[in-house]
C-alpha cells in the first residue's frame, strides 16, 4: 500500500481526517472563546502574573481572528470536496452536495436554536415581540447578518451558508462550460480577484460613510454582511484550487518559500494584535484582507509541513487539540450559551461577581465540554446517518489530479511532474469549520 510522504497515512483512501487541519480548527475555536469572555474589559481584576495577564489580553483583543481562520479553512475544505468530485466523475452532483451540507449544518444548528431561543428570551434585554420574532426568523433562514439575530455569533454561519450556495453555483457553471475538461476552474483566481476588490471597496465605502457621521450600525454591517466578508472564504477556494489542480507547483513553491509565508502570516495578524477590536476602521477594511492573506499563508505552511518526515509524530502529540477541533462546530454553537447562562447561574449560586478566575475557567472548560457533548449527542449521529444515506462523492483523488494536470491533458493521460517525478497523492479532506 502506498503512503503519503511523511504522513504515515495510506494514499488514495477516502474520507480521512487531516489532523493538522483539525488542530487549526481547534486554534480557531479556542481563539473565539477569548473574544467572548463574559467579563470583557475586566481582566485587570485578575490576580495573575504579568506575562499571563498580557497573554489573556491578547486572547481577548484578538480572539475574534478565529472567525477569519475558520472562513479560510471553510473555503479551502468545502471547495475541495467539489473539486475532487469533479476530478473523479467529470461532473458535480449539486443536489447531493447541498443535502450533505444541510445534514452537517442544519440539525445541530436548529437543535441549538430550539433549546436556546426560549432561554435568551427570558434573560436578554426585553424587546418588542415583533423584534424578537424578526430576529428568530433571521436565525431560522440564515439571514442573521442582514435582519438581526438572537445570538451575536451566529452571523458567521449565515456568511458560510451564503458562500456554500454561491460556490456551488459557480462550480456548476464552470464545470458545465468546461464540458468535461480536466480543469474547467482556471478562471477561479481571476474571479476571486474581482470579488476581493469589490468586497474591499464595499468595506471602504461603508467605513467612509461611518467617518462622515453615518449610522453607527454601519460598523456592524462591515463586519457581518456576507458581501463584505466573502472574500475571506473565496481566498480559501483559490488555495484549494491550486492545491488540487496545480499540486506539484504549489507544493514546490510553498515548500521553498515557507519562511516568507510565515512572515506574511505574522504580519497579516499583527494589526489585530495591537489595534482595537473589529470596530477599528483599519481592521474593518484592509485589515480583513490582510487577515485572510495571513491565514492562507498559515494554511499552506501547515499543509506542506504535515507531509514532511516526522510531522506525524508531532501530530500524534497534538491529538487532544485535534479532538477539540473535530467538535469545533458544536463548541462554537454552544459557547455563547455557556458564557451567558453558565456564568449567570454561577454568580447567582455563589452570590458573588468578583470571582473572575473561576468564571473564566467555567466558561472555557464548560464551552468545550458542552459543545463536545452536543456534538456527540446530535451532530455526530446525524453525520453517521448521512454517510449511510448520502456517501461522499469526493472519495479518492485520480492520479491526473494528484499530479496537477491542466485541461490540455486528456482524462486518460498520466501526467508527470516536471523533472520526471510524480507529485504526491493528494489527501481527502473531511474537515472544516462546518465542513465534512
Amino acid at each position: 500500500m502506498t503512503r503519503e510522504p511523511g504522513s504515515g497515512r495510506p494514499a488514495g483512501a477516502a474520507a480521512r481526517r487531516l489532523v493538522e487541519l483539525d488542530v487549526l480548527r481547534a486554534v480557531a475555536v479556542v481563539a473565539v472563546l477569548g473574544s467572548h469572555f463574559p467579563f470583557l474589559g475586566k481582566l485587570d481584576r485578575l490576580h495573575v502574573p504579568a506575562p499571563v495577564l498580557a497573554a489573556l489580553r491578547v486572547w481577548e483583543r484578538a480572539g475574534w481572528l478565529g472567525v477569519d481562520l475558520f472562513f479560510v479553512l471553510s473555503g479551502f475544505l468545502v471547495s475541495g470536496l467539489l473539486f475532487r468530485e469533479y476530478a473523479r466523475d467529470r461532473r458535480v452532483d449539486g443536489k447531493t452536495f447541498f443535502l450533505r451540507r444541510g445534514l452537517k449544518i442544519y440539525p445541530a444548528f436548529y437543535f441549538f436554536l430550539l433549546v436556546s431561543a426560549p432561554l435568551i428570551a427570558k434573560i436578554a434585554d426585553p424587546v418588542p415581540p415583533v423584534v424578537y420574532w424578526v430576529r428568530f426568523a433571521g436565525e431560522v433562514m440564515f439571514l442573521q447578518n442582514y435582519y438581526g439575530s438572537l445570538w451575536n455569533h451566529t452571523w458567521t454561519l449565515a456568511v458560510e451558508e451564503h458562500f456554500y450556495l454561491l460556490l456551488l453555483a459557480l462550480v456548476l457553471v464552470l464545470a458545465r462550460r468546461g464540458r468535461g475538461a480536466a480543469d474547467p476552474f482556471r478562471r477561479i483566481p481571476v474571479i476571486f480577484a474581482g470579488v476581493a476588490v469589490l468586497a474591499l471597496a464595499s468595506r471602504l465605502y461603508l467605513a467612509n460613510e461611518l467617518v462622515r457621521g453615518g449610522d453607527v450600525d454601519l460598523e456592524d454591517r462591515i463586519l457581518v454582511w456576507t458581501h463584505n466578508r466573502i472574500d475571506s472564504l473565496f481566498f480559501g477556494v483559490v488555495i484549494s484550487y491550486a492545491w488540487h489542480f496545480r499540486a506539484a507547483a504549489i507544493r514546490a513553491w510553498a515548500g521553498r518559500w515557507w519562511p516568507a509565508l510565515l512572515v506574511v502570516a505574522v504580519a497579516g495578524v499583527a494589526p489585530a494584535m495591537t489595534l482595537a477590536r473589529p470596530g477599528h476602521l483599519v481592521i474593518s477594511t484592509i485589515g480583513f484582507t490582510l487577515q485572510y492573506l495571513a491565514f492562507g499563508a498559515l494554511l499552506l505552511v501547515t499543509l506542506v509541513w504535515a507531509e514532511r518526515p516526522g510531522a506525524a509524530r508531532i501530530l500524534r502529540r497534538l491529538a487532544p487539540l485535534a479532538w477539540v477541533g473535530r467538535h469545533s462546530y458544536s463548541v462554537y454553537l454552544w459557547h455563547m450559551v455557556v458564557a451567558t447562562f453558565g456564568v449567570h447561574f454561577l454568580r447567582a449560586a455563589l452570590g458573588r461577581t468578583d470571582l473572575l478566575g473561576l468564571e473564566m475557567t467555567v466558561y472555557v472548560v464548560g464551552a468545550v465540554v458542552v459543545g463536545v457533548a452536543f456534538s456527540l449527542l446530535v451532530e455526530q449521529p446525524v453525520l453517521e446517518l448521512r454517510e449511510r444515506w448520502l456517501p461522499s462523492r469526493s472519495g479518492a483523488v485520480p492520479h491526473q489530479l494528484a499530479a496537477g494536470t491542466s485541461d490540455a491533458r486528456s482524462a486518460g493521460a498520466s501526467p508527470h511532474v516536471r523533472g520526471g517525478g510524480r507529485a504526491p497523492a493528494l489527501r481527502s479532506f473531511s474537515v472544516g469549520p462546518v465542513a465534512g
